[in-house]
C-alpha cells in the first residue's frame, strides 16, 4: 500500500485514497496482498461498496471505493463491476447548489476584495489550488489600452491558461 500511496501526486489524493483503502481493510479483514491473489475482485468490492451503503451517503461510498479499484489498477488488475450498482455516481445534495452569472455578480457587487478575487476565480474556472498559487506581481501593469494576457499553468491538469 505505501508504494501505492507515494506513487500519488497529490497529497490530498494520499490522504483520501489512505483512508478509503484502511476502510476496505476494514472490512475484508485480510491484508491487501491477500486480497491481490483473490480470483474475483469486482465481486468483493461489490461487497464492500454494499457494506458501506449501510452507513454512507452515496458520493462517501464512491469516494471510499474509488481507492481499492485504483489500487488493483495499479497492479495490472481490472475489476469487472457492475454498473447497476452505481459506484462511480455522484449524488447532488441539498447543500450543492449551482450559481447562476447573475447570483456570482449580485456576491462580486457586495463582496471584499477578497470575496471578489474568490467569484472571479469561480467564473475562470479555476481550482481552488492554482488560484492560491496566483500571486499579487502576476497582476501589476501598466495602465494601457491593450489587454494583456496572464498565463496561468493548471497543476492537475497541466495545462495553461489565459486570463
Amino acid at each position: 500500500m505505501k508504494t501505492f500511496l507515494e506513487s500519488l501526486v497529490s497529497p490530498q489524493t494520499r490522504r483520501s485514497y489512505k483512508r478509503g483503502l484502511e476502510k476496505f481493510l476494514e472490512f475484508y479483514g485480510k491484508s491487501l496482498k491477500m486480497f491481490l491473489k483473490e480470483k474475483d475482485h469486482g465481486k468483493i468490492i461489490e461487497r464492500y461498496y454494499v457494506w458501506l451503503k449501510k452507513k454512507y451517503t452515496q458520493n462517501s461510498c464512491r469516494n471510499m471505493t474509488n481507492p481499492i479499484i485504483q489500487y488493483c489498477k495499479y497492479n495490472d488488475i481490472e475489476p469487472k463491476i457492475r454498473k447497476s450498482l452505481g459506484i462511480y455516481h455522484t449524488t447532488l445534495t441539498t447543500r450543492d447548489h449551482m450559481l447562476t452569472v447573475d447570483e456570482a455578480r449580485a456576491m462580486y457587487e457586495v463582496g471584499s476584495l477578497e470575496e471578489k478575487v474568490i467569484v472571479k476565480t469561480w467564473l475562470l474556472g479555476l481550482r481552488m489550488g492554482d488560484a492560491c498559487r496566483l500571486e499579487w506581481k502576476q497582476f501589476v501593469m501598466t495602465p494601457s489600452e491593450k489587454l494583456k494576457e496572464i498565463l496561468v499553468h493548471t497543476r492537475k491538469e497541466g495545462v495553461s491558461l489565459c486570463l
